[in-house]
């Protein structure tokens, strides 16, 4: 069997079980999966699959159960089965990677009601917003009319320099300026302190307030004793993700 060496390998479960979401994500029931794996003459890969994933549905079915992914597909049942909801107005922020069901949502709501999305796109950046593209283009194809905003503030040239080049092949060069800082510690604790200790500085000078200050890292677990560190340095620390 394709699966067989594997199976009993940790994290099995949860790599077949994501699989089969991206699988329902596209709409396609267990026999339409069916009939696109005999187009390809059935490997043994695609026939395993098919399997795992007519077993689960079956075993949903029988319990009266839906996953995540059937709720979208119900909701497109019942919007194309002439469903009204009472809302005229819709907003939708920070989606940017739409699946094919998300997309036949919002083409059914849209018969219904006013649909306006939100989502970080730059035409001129195709290296950046790939990932994007495909749901951008499916969205203008459904007839909504893209508008490009301009920055709400102002940044620093170097920050806005930046932003331009952060993934360019060949950056363009520009002045050094105070808006950017490189800071070399020989360990995360001192990494933390330098940090607390330019952020009071910020403080103590009144250039903004506790609630104006991000610090942004990689894996917050590597970071978790941060608030102890702002404490000494008589910080407010608040780690969203932890009080959640």
């Amino acid at each position: 069997p394709y699966f067989g060496e594997i199976a009993a390998f940790p994290g099995y479960i949860g790599t077949v079980t994501s699989l089969l979401a991206e699988i329902k994500r596209t709409g396609a029931s267990p026999d339409e999966f069916a009939a696109v794996a005999e187009a390809r003459e059935w490997p043994q890969k695609d026939r395993e699959i098919h399997a795992v994933y007519a077993a689960y549905q079956a075993l949903l079915d029988g319990l009266g159960l839906v996953d995540l992914e059937e709720k979208y597909l119900l909701a497109v049942r019942e919007l194309a089965g002439g469903l009204e909801l009472p809302y005229r107005r819709l907003y939708i922020s920070e989606f940017y990677i739409f699946t094919p069901l998300q997309l036949e949502i919002v083409r059914q709501l849209r018969r219904g009601m006013s649909i306006h999305i939100g989502m970080a796109y730059e035409r001129n950046r195709p290296e950046v917003f790939a990932a994007a593209e495909p749901t951008y283009t499916e969205l203008v194809g459904m007839g909504f009319a893209p508008e490009f905003k301009a920055p709400a503030e102002s940044a620093p040239e170097d920050l806005r320099h930046l932003r331009r080049n952060l993934f360019a092949v060949q950056p363009e060069s520009c002045a050094a300026a105070d808006s950017i800082r490189l800071v070399g510690c020989p360990s995360r604790e001192s990494e933390m302190e330098t940090a607390a200790a330019q952020i009071k500085e910020l403080l103590l000078g009144g250039s903004c307030r506790p609630e104006e200050v991000a610090v942004i890292v990689r894996d917050t677990g590597l970071y978790g004793s941060f608030r102890e560190v702002g404490a000494r340095f008589g910080i407010p620390v608040s780690l969203l993700r932890e009080e959640r």
